[in-house]
This record gives C-alpha cells, structure tokens and sequence, in this order.
C-alpha cells in the first residue's frame, strides 16, 4: 500500500543522510548575505539555522516581491562519493510525492566553490520550503527534556 512505500523511501533517505554526515567537515566561508539563483528563484541567503557533518542549513529569501522564506541545504562535497551521495539526495527528494511529513522539494543546484583554506570544493544546494516550528531534532529533544518519550 502507499504507507509501505512511503516507508521504503523514507528508510532510503535515511540511510543517506547517515553517509551525508559520516564523513569530514566543510571549510566554506560563510554564506550570509550571498545571493544565488535556484529553480528560477533569486535568494538571498540569511542566518544559519543548522549545521551538521558537512552540511549547513540557512534561511533563504525570496528576492522578489513575495518575499517568501525556504530553507537552502547546503552539502560541501569533497570527493566524488559525497558528491555522489548528496546529488542522489537532492534527486530522491525531487522524486518524492507531496506528504504533509515530507519536506517539501524546490530546486537544486550544483556548483564550484572556494574553500576558506584556499581550494576548491563541489557543493549541492537543496532549496525546500521552510517549516518554522522546527526539524525532527528539535521535538525530540524538546520532547526528552520534558521527559516525554516518544513510542515505535
């Protein structure tokens, strides 16, 4: 049925984010106030909102009139496994059907970046929409700090 379908991909992304976050820092420099175009969009880049393994995550607006708000993923890739690994990110999630528990998928971009230390580095940019009560993360250490804990 649609549950264990949506379950399978759920469990596949999953087990990409696990390779995403296993592996070695990124040294880009910071990326507030940058502006880059995705999906036909142009944004400009605000605060940090998270920061993982090699990926960081940052408000994004909209530059035009509307002014609306998403979340720009950004994966720092330093050989081709990562890059591999987050491009096949970015694309499940493209592939995944609108859900009211999935995030949802805007655009992509691949590009060339300088690192702080002077090299150069690929970097995957996932645009979504933007959810300000919060990721996952966040309710369950809320949620264990209240001492609620939450069944299988």
């Amino acid at each position: 049925d649609g549950f264990a379908w949506a379950g399978a991909w759920m469990c596949k992304v999953l087990s990409l984010f696990s390779a995403l976050y296993s592996k070695v820092g990124c040294m880009i420099a910071a990326a507030q106030g940058e502006v880059v175009e995705i999906a036909g969009r142009s944004l400009s880049v605000g605060a940090k909102l998270a920061e993982g393994g090699f990926a960081l995550v940052y408000i994004a607006h909209d530059r035009n009139l509307s002014g609306k708000v998403y979340a720009l993923k950004k994966i720092c890739c330093h050989d081709s496994e990562q890059l591999s690994n987050a491009l096949a990110e970015a694309e499940l999630l493209q592939r995944l059907p609108p859900h009211p528990n999935i995030i949802t998928f805007v655009g992509k971009l691949r590009r060339t970046v300088k690192e702080k230390a002077g090299g150069q580095v690929e970097e995957v940019l996932i645009l979504s929409a933007f959810y300000p009560a919060g990721g996952l993360q966040e309710a369950s250490d809320e949620a264990h700090a209240g001492g609620v804990g939450w069944s299988e």
